[in-house]
């Protein structure tokens, strides 16, 4: 892993310190999950639409 820097509002980080202790992670685990499970979606939703542009091709 690598290390980054980032520049937040404070409000957004308190929320998302608020929501990394309500799932028993810290701040960076919190992040890396966050953005996994966006890329995830991004993917299903790829696969979706190749699916029904498939489908109506048909």
């Amino acid at each position: 892993m690598v290390r980054i820097n980032i520049t937040i509002e404070e409000h957004s980080l308190k929320a998302i310190d608020r929501a990394a202790a309500k799932e028993g992670w810290n701040r960076s685990a919190f992040l890396r999950h966050t953005v996994e499970g966006y890329f995830a979606l991004e993917e299903a939703r790829k696969r979706r639409r190749r699916a029904m542009e498939k489908a109506v091709t048909i």
